[in-house]
């Protein structure tokens, strides 16, 4: 008993897209990331501005009349604890690190929501797109298995997740392709599938 308390109630790991970290390290990396917005206190429906300027709405003009489309204001003479300055490259790069951390089905979260509630498992996403698994299209470490794999990998990017996810300025705007009205609750803070990361420590 005692091992496995140890093992709860160590961190292992603060990289948010580790998503099958414990419960213990999900409340220590809440507590060192932001997130584009948070909850408005007690309520689950209402936010508020973190790293955005704006929590994004129809009214305001940063969700598009469909609800495909939602752009987030970024904040300035915002720095990571390496010192860097937060820019909007930065969350482009944490969503989509998130999003292709293949293996790791728990980012389940990002899949379903940067897909506009289409797809909940990315090997599915992936499989529409090249009639190919994840799996089929990777050998056991991880490099493509064939000139046709690797060709597919890159589409994938090039022509599906590079698209969905665009800087403009100070803005970062998603491109979900469909609507989706619980996208906002998905990545709000506390869900450490919306924390942003230093793009430049993290590839480091």
């Amino acid at each position: 008993q005692l091992s496995v308390l140890r093992s709860y109630y160590s961190v292992e790991t603060l990289d948010p897209y580790m998503y099958n970290i414990s419960g213990y390290e999900i409340e220590v990396v809440n507590n060192v990331y932001d997130n584009l917005i948070m909850y408005d206190h007690e309520s689950l429906t209402d936010y508020l501005p973190m790293i955005s300027t704006e929590v994004p709405s129809v009214d305001n003009g940063l969700i598009s009349q469909n609800g495909e489309v939602y752009t987030f204001p970024i904040r300035r003479d915002v720095k990571f604890h390496t010192g860097n300055d937060l820019t909007p490259e930065d969350i482009k790069y944490s969503f989509e690190r998130g999003l292709l951390a293949y293996g790791n089905n728990a980012n389940w979260i990002l899949v379903h929501a940067l897909s506009g509630g289409r797809f909940v498992i990315l090997d599915d996403w992936f499989r529409d797109y090249s009639k190919m698994t994840i799996s089929e299209a990777l050998d056991s470490s991880g490099e493509p298995v064939s000139a046709f794999a690797r060709q597919k990998l890159i589409g994938f990017y090039e022509d599906v997740v590079g698209k969905i996810i665009t800087t403009e300025g100070e803005n970062i705007v998603f491109n979900l392709g469909k609507s989706f009205a619980p996208f906002l609750s998905m990545i709000v803070h506390f869900s450490p599938a919306g924390a942003i990361i230093d793009s430049k420590w993290a590839k480091s």
